[in-house]
């Protein structure tokens, strides 16, 4: 729908203190994931030392390394420094490039911002450093903001009646609303897209380096799927290719209506006042015995190590798994938790993590909480 188009870009130029953005290099997709195969489609190249590679956060979400090699690219994988609040490295960069150099051709950097499933926010120094990588190397960037979710939607508290106009695609609100939207809560962190610091940085870099920015409503209050919508942004792309991007998005499915108009909300909403408990959880998980927690600066998640005793460890090689994963499944047999195991994810050899969503009401959030206490604590005292 165009007027969603519209919205978007008003709402980008809006985030990003005014810098301008046009509805014609904004797309619309049913979901980030499916925006993030178009732009890959568009960018693989070649076979054997010829072959598109993408450099790409670990750890990342499972379906990320699926899309890589259904496209046909090979995933080039950087680490990203837990010690350091999952920082993104410049020499951790440069390493991964030039171990992929002979077996394939890097060509895109892939970065999520904030992080899934590490919930880490970028710094603008750090942007930047990538951004100047990105220069140097000829490197397309490709980067996943998903700062603001429609879990959005299902927090509304309203006083008043929506109206949806179909035929022009537009909602309206009569009355008195507050929307909670803004993911970005730990303390001090701050999200600034790669957009705003890439135009700040000057036409040196925002002439020349391409970039590609999406946004995703496609995720609910527990992280589970949502409704089907997001949109991907094109930077300093030739015309053609942008005709050629909208015909491989619109050829099998289009976004749905409603996820349209959810989205038309996200971008367009009653302003965002949104608490968020990820504190709650973070102490609360830092005074467990056995478990570290990196604050969560960002996104849906935060993702604490566990340090697990060897009794633990050697139980799960027995059973041929990985022991975060046996701890996940004892988890929501014994607690009726599920939470994600950190080896789904990649992770260094010898760490073991787990993903919890923590943008969930507080009394969940506090109830999720106290049955991970009484879990750990048991299973802890099982395997000393």
């Amino acid at each position: 729908m165009p007027d969603v188009r519209r919205s978007v870009a008003e709402f980008i130029s809006r985030r990003d203190g005014g810098v301008p953005s046009l509805p014609k290099n904004i797309f619309i997709s049913t979901g980030s994931l499916r925006a993030l195969t178009v732009v890959l489609k568009l960018l693989a190249h070649e076979e054997g030392v010829s072959q598109t590679g993408v450099l790409t956060p670990v750890p990342t979400p499972p379906n990320i390394s699926k899309v890589l090699t259904r496209v046909g690219v090979v995933m080039v994988p950087y680490h990203l420094c837990e010690e350091q609040r999952w920082a993104l490295q410049m020499g951790e960069l440069h390493r991964a490039l030039q171990a992929s150099r002979g077996h394939c051709d890097p060509r895109v950097l892939y970065a999520i911002n904030p992080g899934n499933p590490t919930g880490h926010v970028q710094s603008r120094k750090s942007i930047e450093e990538v951004i100047r990588l990105a220069a140097e190397e000829k490197l397309f960037l490709l980067v996943n903001e998903v700062t603001v979710s429609l879990c959005t939607v299902q927090y509304l508290t309203v006083w008043g009646d929506w109206e949806v106009n179909i035929r022009d695609g537009r909602v309206r609100f009569h009355g008195s609303y507050r929307v909670d939207q803004d993911s970005v809560h730990g303390e001090g962190g701050e999200f600034v897209s790669y957009k705003k610091v890439l135009f700040e940085m000057g036409p040196q870099f925002s002439d020349s380096v391409q970039l590609a920015s999406l946004h995703s409503i496609s995720r609910g209050i527990m992280g589970e799927g949502g409704l089907r919508a997001g949109y991907l942004e094109l930077i300093n792309i030739e015309p053609a290719v942008l005709h050629f991007a909208e015909m491989l998005l619109c050829m099998d499915i289009s976004a749905p209506v409603t996820g349209q108009i959810a989205l038309d909300i996200m971008v367009d909403p009653p302003r965002p006042g949104d608490p968020s408990y990820v504190k709650f959880a973070e102490e609360v998980l830092d005074a467990l015995p056995g478990v570290s927690c990196q604050p969560g600066m960002g996104g849906h998640y935060v993702y604490p190590r566990l340090h697990l005793p060897i009794g633990a460890l050697e139980q799960a090689k027995a059973a041929g798994i990985e022991v975060d994963l046996l701890y996940c499944w004892r988890l929501q047999e014994e607690a009726g938790l599920c939470v994600g195991p950190g080896c789904v994810f990649g992770q260094r050899e010898g760490t073991h993590h787990i993903r919890l969503c923590v943008m969930v009401p507080a009394e969940v959030l506090a109830e999720a909480l106290a049955r991970l206490k009484v879990f750990h604590l048991r299973f802890m005292s099982e395997f000393s």
